[in-house]
């Protein structure tokens, strides 16, 4: 039979792990938010930057603007190379 004590420690350690519960998937949803807005920046900076690739490049095994005559250069659209040193 459970002392008094013991049934109000158990009952302690189980509210203690309901919220423990919940907070842990408040973070799960916090997490997969931030994942998304990382994924959605990422992709702007992306765009922004023009640092995807087309897909004939790629399979040339080059980036666009490489400069080793591949796919399509911006010096051949009258474009402006900006050179940055290491």
């Amino acid at each position: 039979m459970q002392t008094k004590v013991e049934k109000d420690v158990a009952e302690r350690i189980a509210s203690a792990l309901e919220l423990m519960v919940e907070k842990l998937s408040n973070i799960e949803v916090k997490i997969e938010e931030l994942t998304y807005e990382l994924q959605a920046h990422g992709n702007v900076l992306a765009d922004a930057v023009g640092v995807l690739p087309e897909e004939e490049d790629m399979e040339m095994g080059c980036g666009s603007g490489c400069g080793s005559g591949c796919g399509s250069s911006e010096a051949e659209d009258g474009g402006t190379f900006i050179q940055i040193g290491k």
